[in-house]
């Protein structure tokens, strides 16, 4: 659901639903959801920027064999 509201894919873009959405998931474990929350953190979209949380989101990503690319 994240990367629909992330991107307008049939509905309007919407970063801070985007960040809700890949919460969840993140917090369910979902390795690409983390990523892609660390990347919203990073780039400051949805959310105030903040490097820290973006990184703890990578690595928790990280750990299960996820990156990015």
């Amino acid at each position: 659901m994240g990367c629909f509201s992330q991107f307008g894919r049939g509905v309007e873009v919407d970063y801070v639903r985007s960040v809700k959405w890949y919460k969840k998931a993140a917090e369910s474990g979902i390795p690409i959801a983390q990523a892609n929350l660390a990347t919203m953190y990073l780039a400051g979209r949805g959310v105030m920027r903040n490097y820290e949380r973006g990184r703890e989101w990578l690595r928790k990503s990280a750990t299960q064999g996820f990156a990015p690319g």
